[in-house]
């Protein structure tokens, strides 16, 4: 498969089986990732791997209310509607899923003047190069390539000083 059969090709699920990935596979897109341009070849991205039954659930329990708060503003008719319940499923078996992988950064771009806006520049490709690749059969399992979410929601609810 060809990177553009790749792209073509990738899908977003929000029924995730509880299969464990391979650490190889997960240092592999990780390093993908990684080849991602950014502002001023910048690099600043952070890959954080949650795999900790527990930290997974406290993550699940932040993000799930979330999820329901924001069904309750949204229509309750259409396409939506089953987006919606997939996402709060999702939401609500996170602590399910084998891996969570944060891609993250800090406001560090321009070294003068460093703006939010630069941050998002450069994790979207980054996490666009962390996801395509296990689309890719053979970077996966040939008869069972892996399936990501991509969920780009600005996350204010980590308020504990600790990561």
């Amino acid at each position: 498969m060809d990177v553009i059969e790749a792209m073509e090709t990738c899908s977003a699920a929000r029924y995730l089986k509880p299969d464990p990935v391979p650490q190889d596979l997960i240092e592999r897109v990780i390093y993908a990732a990684t080849r991602a341009s950014s502002p001023g070849n910048s690099q600043k991205w952070d890959f954080i791997v949650v795999r900790n039954p527990e930290a997974k659930r406290k993550i699940r329990d932040l993000l799930a209310p979330r999820f329901k708060a924001m069904r309750a503003k949204m229509p309750t008719t259409g396409q939506s509607t089953s987006r919606t319940a997939a996402a709060i499923h999702l939401a609500e078996t996170l602590n399910e899923v084998p891996d969570i992988i944060f891609v993250c950064g800090p406001v560090a771009y321009p070294p003068n003047a460093p703006m939010e806006q630069f941050v998002w520049s450069a994790l979207y490709p980054a996490a666009q190069n962390l996801i395509v690749p296990l689309a890719r059969s053979d970077w996966a399992q040939p008869s069972r390539p892996f399936t990501c979410l991509w969920k780009t929601s600005s996350v204010s609810c980590w308020q504990s000083p600790g990561r």
